[in-house]
């Protein structure tokens, strides 16, 4: 990835973002036609002029050169069909301010989908996420798991282990908040 002319750090970025009052909730690092550029991602307001004037003067101040930034109707937010188009939204390659942790557990969320995807194959019927209940249920295809009414218990052990180690993989920078 590219970098600015003066070197600017993801503590610098956050310790910016931190201290302007408003409706920040995301910041990405992102690399558009050869240059990088930080994302932010804020909630619709009333004072959208004075917060991106705000925003841009704090990060200009640091040394970010290139700064878009996004304003979400909360309503856009509130429910997606599915984790991986909300995180598309907010794409870019690095997460440097996410205050509530969302966007990124949502990342960890779909990487680990993948990976379970990717280890089970033709078994998985579907993923789900159960965010008040903090549960992530994977759905398998009756006919691979069962032979007539009994279920392959080799099967579903190694099935288990599968998805342990996706999911343990995509959360192991935060332990704590894995499913």
């Amino acid at each position: 990835m590219a970098t600015n002319s003066i070197s600017v750090t993801d503590t610098q970025v956050t310790d910016s973002l931190v201290s302007i009052a408003g409706p920040i909730f995301a910041a990405v690092w992102s690399e558009k036609k050869g240059r990088r550029q930080l994302i932010v991602h804020c909630s619709t307001s009333a004072h959208q002029r004075e917060l991106k004037g705000s925003i841009s003067h704090a990060l200009r101040h640091i040394g970010v050169e290139h700064v878009t930034i996004h304003f979400h109707a909360s309503a856009s937010l509130l429910f997606p069909r599915s984790l991986e188009r909300l995180i598309a939204k907010f794409g870019g390659e690095k997460i440097v301010y996410d205050p509530t942790q969302s966007l990124s557990r949502a990342q960890a969320l779909v990487t680990a989908s993948h990976a379970v995807r990717a280890a089970l194959g033709h078994l998985v019927r579907g993923l789900y996420y159960a965010p008040q209940l903090r549960t992530f249920y994977v759905s398998l295809e009756t006919a691979r798991v069962a032979a007539g009414e009994k279920l392959k218990v080799a099967e579903l052990a190694r099935i288990e282990q599968a998805v342990l180690k996706s999911v343990g993989a995509a959360f192991s920078p935060a332990a704590g908040d894995c499913p």
